[in-house]
């Protein structure tokens, strides 16, 4: 149960962390964040990813960040978080930063928001299709959520599926493959 310190810092115990599901975990991407860990070492940075199958954080150092485009970047092993304190729950400050460490400079063009949407509505539909129960979720309803165990993310490609149960994830991937050899 996260306990609210003062406003905007909230802590979320180890426990709690571990217990969490993909759609939880996303909602503390982007923040600014303090973890400590087992060894009593503290970490601070904005969350750029978590692995949902290890609870591994990827935690960058966007103070630290150099004209030349490096980002220090720390890993912090799921199993050795005792607690994280949320700093700051902006999640726009560096969003584009952590969005943009990973892309080439020939990486393929963004689509518009316009685009997105018809992805998403085409593959809603086809999911429901197949008699998958799909809803929006996340902030924006950006996002797509299966029984709350699967979520999609845009663009809604195979690689945009995050869920924790390996089986779920291949046959939605294999699903979603297939509604691209459909059209």
């Amino acid at each position: 149960m996260a306990a609210p310190m003062e406003e905007n810092v909230s802590v979320i115990t180890g426990d709690e962390f571990r217990q969490m599901d993909p759609i939880h975990f996303k909602s503390i991407i982007y923040k600014r964040v303090r973890i400590c860990a087992v060894t009593e070492y503290q970490y601070e940075g904005w969350i750029y990813t978590i692995d949902p199958v290890s609870q591994s954080i990827i935690l960058a150092q966007c103070e630290s960040h150099s004209p030349d485009g490096q980002l220090p970047l720390s890993v912090i092993m799921g199993h050795s978080i005792t607690d994280i304190t949320v700093l700051d729950n902006d999640t726009t400050k560096h969003k584009a930063l952590l969005d943009g460490l990973f892309k080439g400079d020939t990486q393929t063009q963004s689509l518009s928001a316009g685009e997105l949407a018809s992805q998403k509505e085409k593959l809603k539909e086809w999911l429901k299709l197949h008699r998958v129960p799909v809803k929006e979720c996340g902030e924006d309803n950006d996002s797509l959520s299966i029984s709350d165990v699967l979520v999609i993310e845009p663009p809604y490609e195979p690689d945009n599926c995050l869920c924790k149960n390996e089986i779920i994830l291949a046959r939605v991937q294999a699903l979603i493959r297939n509604m691209a050899d459909a059209t």
